[in-house]
């Protein structure tokens, strides 16, 4: 089950925050470990997963760059790839990207010209999502 299935939200980009919240609440209460306490070990480890995959989605879409990445991954539109440094992106090579700003600009290391194409790519992709 993915974060989104586990919420019970669409797929997006972008998230209600404030709706996220009282999901993530009435969700944690719904499947904390401690009210399983007297059910079968195999019950108990269920419960103790969901939770845990719980606080991982939240976390997740509590970070708006984190829920782009997991979003584009979902949608299999990045693929991530573990080395030495951390976890970076195949799709994108060595280069780090990182957001600035309110508005959210990307910038980048490269080459203007491939800046520019992975800007207009980002632009299109966005407008898929229904963001400007």
């Amino acid at each position: 089950m993915n974060y989104f299935e586990l919420f019970d939200i669409p797929v997006q980009l972008k998230v209600d925050k404030p709706k996220l919240a009282s999901k993530y609440f009435e969700l944690s209460r719904k499947h904390h470990p401690d009210y399983y306490i007297n059910e079968n070990p195999e019950k108990q480890q269920s419960v103790l997963e969901i939770s845990a995959q719980l606080n991982k989605a939240y976390k997740t879409f509590q970070n708006t760059d984190e829920t782009i990445k997991y979003t584009l991954q979902l949608k299999g539109m990045l693929q991530e790839e573990e080395n030495r440094s951390g976890s970076q992106f195949k799709d994108l090579g060595k280069t780090n990207f990182f957001r600035e700003g309110k508005a959210g600009v990307w910038k980048t290391e490269l080459p203007p010209v491939l800046a520019d194409s992975i800007a207009k790519e980002h632009a299109e992709l966005f407008g898929q999502f229904g963001y400007s």
